[in-house]
């Protein structure tokens, strides 16, 4: 999903089909998802990991909002952030077992290696 604000949608549609083509199902909340309906679905439909992605500096708070808000859901799923904000600027005092910056392709290869060792199949939103 992309944070409120955000419209990149192309990116979301083509790493959801990339978790896809890795046999994960997928559910998109698509471009400017409020926070609100973000943790709401988490709650619905419990899902092992949530996407988020955005592209604007101005919007790292809103992003890190975000991140807090998934983290203190029931559920708790392991959440992946990406987009171009993060492809071009470092996060690791951010990055905790929960939460996983995506800055390159790369690295989303080695995430899905290192899933498919441990038998994991994930849902993303």
């Amino acid at each position: 999903m992309c944070i409120e604000n955000e419209q990149h949608f192309l990116g979301l549609k083509m790493i959801s089909i990339l978790f896809e083509e890795h046999g994960w199902q997928t559910k998109l909340l698509g471009a400017d998802s409020p926070l609100l309906h973000a943790t709401h679905a988490v709650e619905q439909w419990k899902p092992d990991l949530v996407g988020i992605s955005f592209s604007l500096t101005h919007h790292i708070e809103k992003a890190n909002a975000y991140i807090e808000g998934l983290q203190k859901t029931k559920h708790q799923p392991l959440i992946l952030v990406g987009g171009r904000v993060v492809s071009n600027y470092k996060f690791p005092l951010f990055q905790t077992n929960q939460v996983r910056f995506i800055a390159q392709l790369e690295e989303l290869k080695e995430f899905f290696h290192y899933q498919s060792i441990r038998g994991i199949k994930v849902v993303d939103y």
